[in-house]
């Protein structure tokens, strides 16, 4: 039988977050991270100077294709604004391994490691 702390490795904790405190929206009960919110405006606007450019400064844009390309922008800051938050703290892992891929490789790939050995092992 499997005993839950063999499989966790001895990793040293993760360092405390040094953020900035979250960005508070009035009259929503919702709070913005900062550095989210900061990557996901400086993507769009590079993507919105993207369509600028290479319509020709807008004289080559087709208007009937506006709602997409409003919807792309929209798009592009919601998956950066998550993975710039995700980056910040994936807690995918922790629970599993006890550490996260990114802050500690190699802990991760031994306990990975012990786990196919223990589930090779272990026949029943």
């Amino acid at each position: 039988m499997l005993k839950p702390d063999t499989l966790l490795p001895s990793a040293a904790p993760l360092p405390a977050r040094r953020d900035a405190p979250p960005v508070n929206v009035p009259l929503m009960d919702v709070t913005l991270d900062r550095r989210g919110l900061l990557y996901g405006l400086l993507f769009s606007f590079l993507l919105t100077l993207a369509v600028y450019f290479g319509s020709q400064r807008f004289h080559g844009f087709d208007g009937a294709l506006a709602g997409y390309c409003f919807a792309t922008i929209f798009a592009l800051f919601g998956v950066v604004y998550r993975y710039v938050v995700w980056l910040q703290r994936p807690a995918d892992l922790a629970p599993v391994f006890g550490a996260s891929l990114i802050a500690n490789p190699a802990a991760h790939l031994e306990a990975h490691e012990r786990q196919t050995v223990h589930r090779t092992a272990d026949p029943g």
